[in-house]
């Protein structure tokens, strides 16, 4: 008998200590709060924050000091824009994979004075102020960018009086002392320039369409 009571008190013990551990995560699953919202994807409150520091940090590089409602205020700003970058790139499916992001942040450190590798490269960026999820975010975007940029240039056409108006542009605006290459010679590159010109300025219009239209409401 003292053994059936036993054991009937450990089956109560165990479904209590159930039923504790589910709500108390129930609860703090609740208790996530958010700041924002873009095209109803979230933003959460710690993500808000780094949002916030990453603003301050930047004006403080450019001398510049911010109060924590010009932060906030800014804040909120730069999460909509980021968000709406990365939608804007899956959208054309050019958002980079994980494996990407860390070939280009590898090609990246090779490129950074004192880092030998992407360790080296994200421990010299933190004791700037900069963190790694910071760092690969920005990384993504900037490839996917590039990424679009390449598939648009694709597209274009130029036009010959179109090349030949950027070689006179060049050649008014030529360094003094600099001789200007014959035109047939630099005529790919000309063509390539105004390709590239094109791409990110259309990239540009679109966000800006974008941010423009978006919905965004702040709780």
């Amino acid at each position: 008998m003292k053994k059936k009571i036993g054991i009937l008190f450990l089956f109560i013990f165990i479904i209590s200590a159930f039923l504790f551990f589910f709500l108390y995560f129930q609860k703090e699953e609740k208790e996530e709060e958010y700041v924002f919202s873009v095209n109803g994807v979230v933003v959460s409150e710690r993500e808000f924050e780094n949002y916030r520091r990453e603003v301050a940090r930047d004006y403080l590089l450019n001398e510049e000091e911010l109060t924590l409602e010009e932060q906030k205020e800014k804040a909120i700003e730069k999460g909509v824009r980021l968000k709406l970058a990365e939608e804007y790139l899956k959208e054309n499916g050019v958002f980079p994979s994980e494996e990407e992001i860390k070939k280009e942040i590898n090609k990246l450190a090779l490129l950074r004075p004192g880092a030998e590798n992407a360790e080296e490269f994200f421990q010299i960026l933190e004791m700037q102020g900069f963190l790694q999820e910071e760092v690969k975010r920005d990384t993504a975007i900037l490839l996917g960018y590039k990424k679009l940029a390449e598939k648009i240039k694709k597209e274009v056409e130029v036009r010959e009086e179109e090349i030949e108006e950027r070689y006179v542009w060049h050649e008014e605006n030529i360094e003094e002392g600099e001789k200007m290459p014959v035109f047939e010679d630099v005529r790919g590159e000309l063509e390539e320039e105004i390709k590239e010109v094109f791409a990110w300025q259309f990239i540009y219009e679109e966000l800006n369409e974008k941010r423009e239209k978006a919905e965004v409401v702040v709780f």
